[in-house]
């Protein structure tokens, strides 16, 4: 039994060290980001809805674990990044012969050449740290070691964006058309208890026919209280509690009562919203259902694309069904009764109705977080790039010393800025050295 017991132990602490190992990998986060990327080509281009399915939610999880291992398995190194690392090098460490390193012989004292380059460094806004061995100097110098973090903030940032994604995709939720009439309320649902009621639409048009504004008049009801009364606009969207409605698109609505025995079974204003195309010739279509006699009425407007040979202007085409049997094609006239069976219709005057999109994004604000730090993250990278310097300063005889300069050499970044700053600091305490003998010699005496 203790043999496999510790067998199994064993077994399990393989296991999460390989599930470590892969899930610290870069190369397992390019699969993952590859297959979001398919997956989400595939649901742009198609009419499939892969972004709240179960394994693209999945994939996003699987991503954000994935860049939170590697960046603990980074952190070691960043740490060292942090301290500075060893002081003390040896004398081989600058022997490179390239452009990262820099040998100068002084006529100057040790002591000078030491206290001209910490005070060049220092003035150039690096942190020193000092040893010293007998006559020999030791000088670690580095600067912008705090914005090496920017590379958690980017890595951050993506892991929040993929959250809000989650967040956004299992408890928000996307209207893509959210019709309502003039004079109409309807409830938006998904367990809000919002209602929207279209009091006006209004559209303006260019002088070469081309929509140049639309404007809907409209009010928010929460559990039947008025709780916004404003103007939905192209780019103005109507916000509340996270919740918002952009205007979309636009159509005709007929405002149609029907009775049965004087009783109206019918009232409202009905959005003429789906368009179907029958020999060239495009139309509206509404529908009505009247439980009450069991019929299924097809409103149909003129064609719009084109002068309708069967439907006059000002008129409907109201194609009957009963019981699913079609009991023919009636026109419809403003405020002229149409009796069908026993359903007696009327047609009252001409309405517009507005389509909305309504987004619930509950992660909104994360999203705005997320690219805060994305963009602090890349700027603390690239702008205040972290550099490393290493000095020894070494006596060679009375007056004269030997300064040995090596700048970090970058693996990832070309290392133009390093040589640059290795060239301007030795210029530097060449010409402070230069300077400062310079004033002592002017120093008057007696």
């Amino acid at each position: 039994m203790d043999n496999n017991a510790d067998q199994n132990h064993g077994l399990f602490l393989k296991s999460i060290k390989w599930l470590w190992r892969l899930f610290s990998s870069a190369r397992l986060a390019i699969v993952l980001i590859l297959i979001i990327a398919v997956l989400s080509i595939i649901g742009i281009f198609t009419s499939a809805d892969l972004f709240s399915s179960w394994y693209f939610i999945a994939i996003g999880a699987l991503l954000m674990l994935n860049i939170l291992i590697c960046n603990i398995n980074r952190w070691k190194g960043i740490q060292k990044y942090l301290e500075g690392g060893r002081i003390k090098q040896s004398e081989d460490f600058f022997n490179k012969q390239d452009k990262t390193t820099a040998i100068r012989d002084l006529q100057y004292d040790a002591t000078e050449v030491s206290q001209a380059a910490k005070s060049i460094l220092q003035k150039r806004g690096y942190r020193l740290r000092l040893e010293k061995d007998h006559d020999d100097t030791y000088i670690a110098a580095d600067k912008n070691r705090f914005f090496i973090l920017g590379t958690y903030l980017t890595h951050l940032s993506i892991i929040l964006l993929v959250l809000a994604y989650i967040i956004g995709s299992t408890l928000g939720f996307r209207e893509s058309a959210f019709i309502v009439a003039e004079g109409a309320t309807e409830e938006l649902g998904y367990d809000t208890g919002l209602s929207l009621q279209l009091i006006s639409f209004t559209d303006s048009y260019y002088e070469d026919g081309t929509p140049s504004d639309y404007n809907s008049e409209v009010i928010l009801y929460n559990d039947g209280v008025e709780v916004v009364r404003t103007a939905i606009r192209v780019n103005y969207p109507l916000n509340y509690e996270g919740i918002r409605f952009f205007q979309s698109f636009f159509g005709p609505a007929a405002v149609i009562q029907a009775t049965k025995n004087g009783e109206t079974v019918f009232s409202d204003n009905l959005a003429l919203y789906r368009s179907f195309d029958s020999y060239g010739y495009y139309r509206n279509i509404g529908f009505i259902d009247i439980e009450e006699s069991k019929l299924s009425l097809a409103i149909i407007t003129p064609s719009f694309n084109a002068p309708d040979p069967m439907i006059p202007e000002g008129q409907l085409a109201v194609l009957a069904y009963k019981d699913g049997v079609e009991l023919g094609v009636h026109l419809l006239q403003k405020m002229t009764p149409l009796e069908i069976d026993d359903v007696i219709l009327t047609y009252e005057s001409e309405a517009q109705y507005s389509g909305f999109q309504v987004k619930s994004d509950p992660a909104n604000a994360l999203v705005w977080i997320a690219c805060s730090l994305f963009i602090i993250g890349l700027a603390m990278v690239f702008y205040f790039p972290h550099s490393q310097m290493w000095l020894l300063i070494k006596s060679i005889s009375p007056g004269n010393s030997r300064l040995l300069v090596r700048v970090k050499d970058s693996k990832t970044f070309n290392n133009t800025d390093n040589t640059a700053a290795l060239n301007d600091s030795v210029s530097g305490i060449e010409k402070r050295l230069k300077e400062d003998n310079s004033n002592q010699r002017e120093v008057p005496h007696g």
